[in-house]
């Protein structure tokens, strides 16, 4: 192919447009390309296209500056959708302006992105192609959502208020829509791949406007976001399909980051380490995308040392990654986001402190966060001062106290593909509980508290995601004290029924549950064991799981719930040890 005739060399802050001949249908496209420059100084006339890539491998033929190039086929899908048909239309669509094959510009245009889309006249979001009759299902769900929003929310007034406070960070409605929800239409906005694309977010917050083509409809970006945002709200327990649960997580972060006015972030300063949340949510090609995808919306301040590179060791990316988010936040809060799996901490090169934001979150193995309404208190957060140039780049040294050793674990709590615990999982889950309490009743002289057990996994958390109150820990309480016996299936069905009325397991789903040498329980990662211990570190406003190795460096194993250290104590504990705290080295 042509791809060197087509693509002359870029000088610094020089990008490339895509000038698209008119065409209809299946016409092939026929365009050219021409060099512009980013400038403060003036705004040119082009518009950016945001769309989902699917298959990267170039199969499409398109005539280039007359010459044929290769590109993805959903690239030809985009620019056939978007071509006039009267007249010529000048886009900046990264498949064909970059040059895709050159891993130095790739880095260095990506470091432009962002004020490619800061500076066009508005950012066209191809939300993909549906059926007409199906995009009008979808266009007139959206619609009902956003009005149900609008009357609950006194026109928008108290949606804020309504979605988070500053006690519990995401609400949940205990009521339905007012509505019978069209499903399909509802799994058709919700599987739409381009939500999933990482490298969408900072596209769309620094866009001057987003104009959402769905089908042969244009609609307000927005309008599309606040509905899945409500949907969250409104429908946090309705088995999804994974491909629509992860859309609908995704679409509430873009809300979150996008909406400039009821988003999470509206008005506040966004940093690496809140980003590198997203890293692990959305879809991505490249690994090292994780990072690379999110820093156009960064000041540089925060960056200078993460410039992309597509030739660095993914290692080093997602070290250096974590070490800068911990250092502008000056807390240890992304540690929320350590997620391992089987053989990580064992055979990965990569070390246990290090966010992995090079995979997207897996419904079957990872488990959600842990709740945040009743974490330590701010006090807790500041971070001692780290000399990093003195340290292994591989080692992050912290400080904290153990508060302690875990003696018994029980298996992990096992899910469904829609993300819910059935009876039958239930019911073996509470019956390896009840043998963990035994066997630390026979080996360890432990009584452990069945009240602390149902607060444990429930994680002090009411179905309205608000603090527990005693009927969610008396729902569960009776629910591990009757599914601890073998139970017939219609037995364990009847008795989940029941208890979800009252009370939410979902913070347990792809976790284990634990018991301390002085019999507390706990609720902690997937891959902890008997042997680690529970600690509380200065900078973060949760337990963690380590593990030691035989030379007196740790492993993270991720954060827990601890029963009696959650109310604040944990602060106490911390201040009482003031100067003379435990210096973990994590590898």
């Amino acid at each position: 192919m042509a791809t060197n005739l087509v693509y002359r060399f870029l000088a610094a802050n020089d990008f490339r447009l895509l000038h698209v001949s008119p065409g209809e249908g299946v016409q092939q496209i026929h365009a050219r390309l021409s060099h512009a420059t980013v400038s403060d100084d003036q705004r040119l006339t082009y518009e950016t296209i945001s769309y989902a890539w699917g298959d990267p491998t170039p199969v499409a033929e398109a005539l280039v500056n007359g010459l044929p190039v290769l590109i993805p086929a959903n690239t030809e899908e985009v620019l056939k959708r978007v071509r006039l048909h009267d007249r010529e239309r000048i886009i900046w669509i990264d498949a064909v302006c970059i040059n895709q094959i050159d891993l130095h510009e790739r880095s260095a245009q990506i470091v432009l992105m962002g004020s490619i889309y800061a500076g066009s006249l508005r950012n066209l979001v191809f939300l993909g192609e549906l059926d007409e009759n199906m995009a009008i299902r979808v266009l007139g769900l959206i619609e009902a959502i956003n009005q149900d929003a609008r009357l609950e929310t006194n026109d928008f007034e108290s949606l804020d208020a309504t979605l988070s406070d500053n006690v519990v960070s995401e609400k949940r409605s205990m009521t339905r829509f007012a509505f019978e929800v069209d499903l399909e239409a509802e799994l058709s906005l919700l599987e739409l791949p381009l939500l999933r694309r990482l490298w969408v977010l900072q596209e769309l917050v620094l866009a001057p406007q987003s104009v959402a083509l769905l089908g042969s409809i244009e609609l307000e970006l927005s309008d599309v976001l606040l509905a899945i945002r409500w949907i969250k709200y409104k429908q946090w327990n309705l088995p999804l399909p994974s491909v629509a649960l992860a859309g609908r997580n995704c679409g509430q972060f873009l809300f979150d980051f996008v909406d400039r006015v009821h988003g999470y972030y509206a008005g506040s300063r966004i940093g690496l380490d809140h980003l590198m949340q997203c890293g692990r949510i959305f879809e991505k090609t490249e690994p090292r995308d994780g990072v690379y995808a999110v820093l156009g919306l960064l000041p540089q301040d925060q960056v200078f040392d993460l410039r992309p590179d597509y030739t660095k060791p993914l290692a080093e990316v997602l070290v250096s990654a974590t070490r800068s988010a911990i250092d502008n936040s000056q807390n240890l809060e992304l540690f929320r986001e350590i997620a391992h799996r089987e053989d990580d901490l064992e055979y990965g090169n990569i070390p246990s402190w290090a966010v992995r934001v090079d995979r997207e979150f897996n419904f079957l193995v990872d488990g959600e966060h842990l709740p945040g309404y009743h974490r330590l208190p701010e006090s807790s957060r500041d971070v001692q001062s780290i000399e990093w140039e003195r340290a292994d780049p591989m080692i992050l040294p912290v400080q904290g106290i153990t508060v302690g050793n875990v003696v018994e674990v029980t298996a992990p709590l096992q899910h469904n593909r829609a993300q819910r615990v059935s009876a039958d999982q239930l019911n073996r889950f509470c019956m390896s509980l009840k043998a963990c309490c035994e066997a630390a009743a026979r080996d360890c002289s432990l009584e452990v508290s069945l009240r602390g057990l149902a607060e444990v996994l429930i994680a002090g958390t009411s179905i309205d995601g608000s603090r527990a109150d005693t009927s969610a820990i008396d729902a569960a309480e009776e629910l591990i004290a009757y599914l601890g016996e073998p139970r017939e299936p219609t037995e364990s069905s009847h008795a989940l029924r029941k208890a979800r009325v009252r009370c939410e397991f979902g913070s347990a789903i792809n976790r284990r549950m634990f018991i301390t040498e002085d019999g507390k329980p706990g609720l902690g990662p997937r891959v902890m064991r008997q042997g680690d211990l529970v600690a509380v570190l200065r900078g973060a406003s949760f337990p963690a799981i380590l593990r030691c190795d035989p030379q007196g460096r740790h492993q993270l194993v991720g954060e827990a719930y601890l029963h009696g250290i959650m109310d604040g104590e944990a602060e106490a504990m911390l201040d009482a040890m003031r100067g003379r705290e435990t210096t973990f080295e994590l590898r």
